[in-house]
């Protein structure tokens, strides 16, 4: 199965516009409720400047109706198709792989599918995602991906018990970068990798970000920018691979960062 087969089996889809979305949804699900309704209206979004309370109460409620679900998660489907393809390059050989942040598993559930000789473990701050998630493993009947309710700053796993961490805009919600990635370098094998991806599309707050990765301990293993188009904008996201050892030859984060905003 494709990406965009599996995110289909979660009701995300590729629109070009919010109206195609509003369209779909009110086509294929009864009347919205009136908190639906207001939802969509108020356009609300999660953001990493807003509280931990209020963005665990946007992702709570989104978890509780798969009508939102299918409408806010398909405004970024182009990002979960591009960010799924440079994950899924980084993951073989690793066995123990946590994804961090995993909202409902339409992801953790297709890197299981792609690599059923590997354990997968996805990890949410959200009851009313994780358990979304555990009911979708069920219905796709995939034996190797387990999910939680945990947070990301707060794991209780032994060290080094993962050789693989995947993050896809999730530590991006973090309060604080530093504190979040050094607690992870607990938990990661010496030869393992971190993969992330923040959704961040400002030239200094990525630098910022990279320069807290790189103050935890973590070496930069391989850093570019893959292209995505989400209802119609095109947009270039960060994709970060670090670990900790330091690499043959050090990337150059800024070359890399420059060469693609000199160029929109």
């Amino acid at each position: 199965m494709n990406i965009e087969d599996h995110l289909k089996s979660f009701n995300i889809f590729q629109f070009k516009n919010f109206d195609e979305i509003e369209d779909f949804a009110y086509a294929t699900w009864s009347k919205p409720s009136k908190k639906e309704v207001k939802f969509l209206n108020h356009r609300q979004k999660a953001d990493p400047s807003s509280s931990l309370k209020d963005n665990l109460k946007f992702f709570s409620a989104v978890g509780k109706s798969e009508m939102l679900q299918s409408l806010i998660f398909s405004e970024r489907y182009g990002s979960y198709v591009s960010s799924s393809s440079f994950v899924i390059k980084n993951l073989h050989g690793f066995k123990k792989i946590l994804d961090i942040g995993c909202s409902t598993g339409y992801l953790t559930s297709y890197y299981a599918l792609k690599f059923p000789m590997s354990s997968f473990t996805g990890i949410d701050f959200s009851l009313e995602s994780v358990n979304r998630a555990k009911r979708m493993k069920m219905k796709l009947n995939i034996n190797n991906v387990d999910f939680f309710l945990k947070d990301m700053n707060c794991l209780d796993y032994p060290d080094k018990y993962f050789d693989c961490l995947v993050d896809t805009q999730s530590i991006y919600y973090s309060k604080n970068y530093l504190k979040t990635f050094i607690h992870l370098k607990k938990i990661l094998s010496d030869e393992g990798l971190l993969i992330t991806i923040p959704g961040i599309g400002d030239k200094d707050l990525i630098s910022q970000y990279i320069n807290q990765i790189e103050r935890s301990g973590f070496f930069i293993q391989d850093f570019e920018f893959i292209e995505t188009k989400n209802l119609s904008k095109v947009e270039y996201l960060p994709a970060i691979s670090c670990s900790l050892r330091k690499p043959i030859e050090k990337v150059n984060i800024d070359q890399i960062i420059n060469r693609i905003f000199d160029s929109l």
